[in-house]
């Protein structure tokens, strides 16, 4: 992140109207919910244009949140852990989104340092629009892991902190994310439900 600040890729990211906006979510329960709003353009670039993260709402604030927005979406991706059957419903918030007009690609359930590592691998592919990314941005400065006195080296695992969930839905997405086929697209926009019908 301090290379993107240093070459000026935190800056102004505008929306581009004729590509699609992909998701990635890190999905709380009891905790915040964080989604990364990123478009790819021509040469792979990718483009945060958007980042919002809201504490104790169900699947519904955030749909809505989506659906309020200008944007033709793409793929949204999630967390392997939606398809957790909750206690109460007994239904997965997998298939609570499906039902509220959202199909998630579920992101390969691979080790954290890995993923990590897939990130490492994209920040330098990306530009981050410094006004809506704000918050985003920040949290990606600040994710770390904490110091061991005693063993004089990093801990393995990152701190779980305020950064996480922010970080998490990033992770998901440089995992996640592959680039649309053109039967993918012709799939997904059969089996589409109302809320994102526009541009699809």
């Amino acid at each position: 992140m301090a290379d993107a600040e240093r070459e000026n890729r935190v800056c102004a990211v505008p929306h581009e109207p004729e590509l699609p906006v992909h998701t990635a979510w890190d999905l709380g329960m009891s905790d915040s919910t964080a989604i990364w709003f990123i478009q790819v353009g021509p040469g792979g670039e990718h483009r945060a244009i958007d980042y919002y993260e809201a504490h104790g709402e169900g699947l519904e604030h955030y749909i809505k949140v989506l659906d309020a927005k200008p944007y033709k979406y793409g793929r949204h991706i999630a967390p392997h852990d939606i398809r957790v059957r909750e206690l109460g419903t007994g239904k997965s918030r997998l298939e609570v989104a499906r039902s509220l007009g959202v199909r998630f690609d579920i992101c390969p359930n691979i080790p954290v340092q890995d993923g990590i590592n897939a990130v490492r691998r994209l920040i330098p592919k990306c530009r981050f629009d410094a006004v809506h990314c704000e918050g985003g941005v920040e949290a990606l400065r600040h994710y770390r892991r904490e110091f061991n006195d005693r063993a004089g080296d990093f801990m393995a695992r990152p701190v779980h902190d305020w950064t996480s969930h922010c970080a998490d839905a990033f992770r998901y997405f440089a995992v996640g994310f592959r680039e649309p086929r053109e039967g993918d697209r012709a799939e997904r926009a059969e089996n589409h439900y109302s809320p994102f019908r526009r541009g699809v």
